[in-house]
């Protein structure tokens, strides 16, 4: 009774202050899958099975693959991938986040030590970083620890925010800085609306990446014009834009139209291992 009371208690406090949540059917399921996934995450960290795919990043200019978002896998016991966001909360409430960050750098650094270099410019690496470690003061110099081990160059290290990073002037703001002054490179993940681009500008991004919602709605009129206004809203601060979810020359056409930058989506390549991602390279090269 008491593991249920405290399993209630950190749903309520997830939700917000001044909440109660009652330990249901639906909370124990829950809580019985985050427990399934913290186990197989230790698992696989003491056993070095955590897996990274790649999806590349494709320029839209030169039709390129200028660099590729880092993906954590990792095979649950039914022989699927876990799910990501289940992975990511189990992580953070188990205290592992900070190994598997590292893992995945590691991992990353790899990758593009290996890969060919695109043209004059080495490919960089995107990698997402979890809302916990947004929090996390002492994440700046974690990371610079992790880089410097790792041999992994600032300049091609992309990090990942989600769009609720920059709202306001909270520790979002302050890791953009403190990131930008390591030399890291900062992108805003599933960006939705215009009205968030309070601090959206060029000394502070890299580029911006696009929710999904707004690219499968492209095709419809609505859709359309709402996509425009939010990507119109980023390019008018001198930021890149990049679309996420393309996954149709059709999709592809109405971005490039939209002003989009650079796209990614199984239209170009499904998220890959790192030797199918170099061949895919050399091949463009």
């Amino acid at each position: 009774m008491a593991r249920e009371a405290e399993t209630a208690l950190h749903q309520a406090k997830g939700f917000g202050r001044d909440r109660c949540e009652l330990f249901d059917d639906e909370l124990r399921n829950s809580a019985e899958r985050r427990n399934t996934t913290d186990q197989r995450l230790r698992k696989a960290l003491d056993d070095d099975a955590i897996q990274v795919h790649y999806q590349p990043i494709v320029h839209l200019t030169s039709d390129r693959i200028v660099g590729c978002e880092a993906l954590l896998r990792i095979i649950g016991e039914d022989g699927a991938h876990l799910n990501p966001r289940e992975m990511i909360g189990a992580a953070e409430d188990g205290g592992l986040i900070r190994r598997i960050e590292k893992t995945v750098l590691q991992r990353a650094a790899s990758v593009v030590r290996l890969t060919p270099e695109i043209g004059d410019d080495a490919m960089f690496v995107s990698v997402n970083v979890s809302d916990r470690r947004v929090l996390d003061s002492r994440f700046p110099f974690a990371l610079a620890h992790t880089l410097y081990n790792a041999d992994l160059p600032a300049e091609q290290v992309y990090l990942e925010l989600h769009s609720s990073a920059i709202a306001g002037k909270g520790p979002g703001t302050r890791l953009i800085i403190q990131l930008r002054a390591l030399g890291v490179c900062v992108v805003i993940d599933e960006f939705l609306g215009a009205n968030d681009t309070d601090h959206v500008g060029p000394g502070t991004l890299t580029f911006v990446k696009l929710d999904t919602r707004l690219v499968h709605g492209i095709h419809g009129d609505r859709g359309q014009a709402r996509a425009e206004l939010v990507i119109d809203s980023i390019t008018d601060r001198e930021v890149d834009v990049c679309a996420v979810g393309v996954e149709t020359e059709e999709d592809l056409m109405v971005v490039r139209e939209l002003g989009c930058h650079f796209a990614q989506g199984y239209c170009f390549s499904p998220p890959v291992d790192a030797s199918h991602l170099g061949t895919i390279i050399t091949r463009q090269s």
